[in-house]
This record gives C-alpha cells, sequence and structure tokens, in this order.
C-alpha cells in the first residue's frame, strides 16, 4: 500500500521513509496524519531535516540520520559511510528573505572539530551573505542556501523517479 511522501507527491512514502529509517542509527522520522504544504511543501524545521536527508541518501554516497532534537549538540544529520561517522550537518528552516551570518558557520566548525569529523554541511532556506560564503570556504564547510537546495531537490527527485536499469540489483518496493 503505497502513500504520498509528505515532502514529494510524487515519490512514494517508503521511498522517503526509507532514506531516514535505514541507516547506522534509528531516525526520528514520523508520519502526519495530516499535512499542510507551506514553503517547499515543507511545514516544519523537521520536515526540512528529513528532506536534507533524503536529497543526501539521494544524491551523495553518505547514510544521512536525522538525529536533531533536545541535546543534538547543535547536528542536525548525521553522515555516515560504511557504517563510520564522518560528517555532520546543520539545518537552519528560516524564511528566504532573511540573510544568515558567519556565526553559523563557526559554530558548526566547532561542532565538526568536537566530534571529529570532516565533512560538515550547513543547509539553509535562507540567504547567505558573502562573509558567510567567505568563511565557510576558508573552514571547508560545505554551505547550501535555497538557490542549491531548489537544483539539489530537483535533480533528487528526477533521480528517483528513474526507473532502475536492468543491471542495478535494487529498486524499492513499487519501482520495478
Amino acid at each position: 500500500n503505497i502513500v504520498s511522501c509528505p515532502y514529494f507527491n510524487l515519490i512514494p512514502f517508503h521511498a522517503c521513509a526509507l532514506a531516514t529509517t535505514q541507516a547506522a542509527k534509528p531516525a526520528t522520522y514520523s508520519r502526519k496524519a495530516q499535512y499542510r504544504p507551506a514553503m517547499h511543501g515543507l511545514q516544519t524545521a523537521s520536515d526540512f531535516e528529513h528532506e536534507m536527508a533524503w536529497i543526501l541518501n539521494t544524491l551523495s554516497g553518505f547514510e544521512a540520520v536525522v538525529v536533531g532534537g533536545g541535546g543534538d549538540q547543535g547536528v542536525d544529520i548525521e553522515l555516515y559511510r560504511l557504517g563510520e561517522l564522518v560528517g555532520v550537518a546543520q539545518c537552519k528552516y528560516y524564511n528566504p528573505k532573511r540573510t544568515i551570518a558567519p556565526g553559523y558557520i563557526r559554530e558548526l566548525y566547532g561542532v565538526k572539530s568536537m566530534m571529529g569529523v570532516k565533512i560538515a554541511h550547513l543547509f539553509t532556506t535562507a540567504r547567505a551573505s558573502a562573509q558567510t560564503h567567505e568563511l565557510a570556504t576558508q573552514l571547508g564547510i560545505k554551505l547550501y542556501d535555497g538557490e542549491i537546495i531548489a537544483v539539489m531537490r530537483r535533480k533528487a527527485r528526477e533521480k528517483t523517479m528513474q526507473k532502475p536499469s536492468s543491471s542495478s540489483s535494487y529498486a524499492p518496493p513499487g519501482y520495478t
């Protein structure tokens, strides 16, 4: 029984849930009984975190696990490769007209250092100032703002909607 994914009406729910539940740690994903679209079909910051995890799982070699919530030490998503923690991501779900300052990059750099990982991503629906982009580059943090996320969202949808080739050994249920 396939229901619509709350993030994308075109993707079966199980494909979306698979992205955040089959990881090294349990995800904090819950299906909503009622879903009211807001910006990009998202309703809450938690929705944004789960969408970014789904995009990372779809487009990268990482296994992205949502860990946000109280006591998350500033980490919304943990990134695993072959079961080993290799990176972290923070998600900032703000008004697209807002501009985020370099303080968010400094904070994430501290988290990256404290956790001993080499990869850090900051996803935001807001814009980032030139100083924020410059500091992110200097500190080796990947910064994704609204325009870049829109492109990633489109690519992830396209990849998910492609039928697997005959040489592919895995396809989510309902895609064969």
